[in-house]
């Protein structure tokens, strides 16, 4: 059961940085193209926001 809530815990972090990632490309989608200078800000903003949620790394499964 406890590995169970661990692998959901970590689902949820995987998700909730997907939808940073996936609101991120709708931005950009809406972005002139001339206004570099804003993208360019966003983009700061975003790989902030990303950096301070805590590190997901990839799950590995060990073979059965």
């Amino acid at each position: 059961m406890e590995n169970q809530k661990k692998l959901f815990e970590l689902i949820l972090k995987i998700v909730k940085q997907n939808q940073i990632v996936n609101e991120g490309i709708k931005r950009l989608l809406n972005v002139e193209t001339g206004r570099l200078s804003n993208l360019d800000i966003y983009i700061r903003e975003l790989e902030k926001e990303i950096s301070d949620e805590d590190e997901v790394r990839p799950i590995i499964f060990p073979k059965l």
